[in-house]
């Protein structure tokens, strides 16, 4: 009797074991979603159990967007040790899609992430794909995730296989209306970026103004929200430069508006503290 409940259990343990091993040495070479912290953070624990610090994963893109427009990213994967490598991508609240350019992403449309169509070689010590991130219509701040996997290329799921989590890269969506910069060069006139830039507190905004007349110059927030007017007068033909001071304002990406009859222009500035 114990012989055959002992044997019973050698079946049940082998087909378990059998399964497991067949599962893992698949290891979704056609990419794996619902794995990201978006999830609750899994992970790639069909390769292996734990993330590596070996393997670094990160975003490379944009930090603001106008709501409803799009971007482009990558993402990225570094190990020195990679053959090949596969990924799942996904957002809180924008869209992402693949880009013609790149033939080797899949869409999960169920959920909405982008994932590896078949694992990718390295270059050397970096394997990277394109993709396209569409902003929400409502003014947020999105969240993009992502765990990437660093392989062997061996067809199995071993301890030479790394996978990491990216870093939370975040997108502030901004309202489109506040930085139209639909402008309109007339008489020589011109709105320069700001220098410098990034800027921490002060940065200076030059002008040419093609010929005298009513000039408004205003700071907006990402928001849309007026900030700060640095002119609303009439000024004369020639160079002018105004200085903005933002030492009690937050840090984040301004706009300032320049606008007049014959101009309008919109440049973006970032303040880092």
């Amino acid at each position: 009797m114990k012989q055959k409940k002992y044997l019973l259990i050698s079946i049940i343990f082998c087909a378990v074991l059998f399964i497991y091993t067949s599962i893992v040495i698949h290891s979704y070479p056609n990419g794996f979603t619902g794995v990201t912290k978006k999830d609750g953070g899994i992970g790639c624990i069909c390769h292996n159990p734990d993330p590596s610090a070996s393997t670094s994963v990160f975003f490379e893109g944009p930090d603001s967007v106008a709501a409803g427009e799009s971007a482009t990213y990558l993402i990225k994967i570094v190990n020195n040790t990679g053959t090949s490598g596969g990924f799942d991508a996904a957002s809180y609240s924008g869209q992402l899609d693949p880009v013609i350019s790149d033939t080797t992403l899949r869409l999960d449309s169920s959920r909405g992430e982008l994932t590896h169509r078949f694992p990718k070689l390295f270059s050397n010590d970096t394997v990277y794909w394109t993709f396209k991130y569409t902003a929400p219509t409502t003014l947020l701040v999105d969240t993009l995730y992502a765990v990437g996997n660093s392989t062997n290329n061996n067809g199995l799921a071993d301890s030479l296989d790394r996978w990491n989590f990216s870093d939370n890269f975040t997108i502030t969506v901004y309202n489109p209306i506040s930085v139209n910069n639909n402008s309109k060069i007339a008489d020589g006139f011109k709105l320069n970026q700001n220098f410098p830039n990034p800027f921490n507190p002060e940065t200076n905004i030059e002008v040419y103004i093609g010929k005298k007349e009513l000039v408004k110059l205003v700071i907006y927030d990402i928001l849309g929200h007026q900030v700060k007017v640095l002119n609303n007068t009439v000024l004369n033909t020639g160079n002018h430069t105004f200085r903005f001071d933002a030492s009690s304002y937050p840090s984040g990406v301004y706009f300032t508006v320049l606008s007049s009859k014959s101009y309008n222009s919109t440049i973006k500035m970032l303040l880092l503290k």
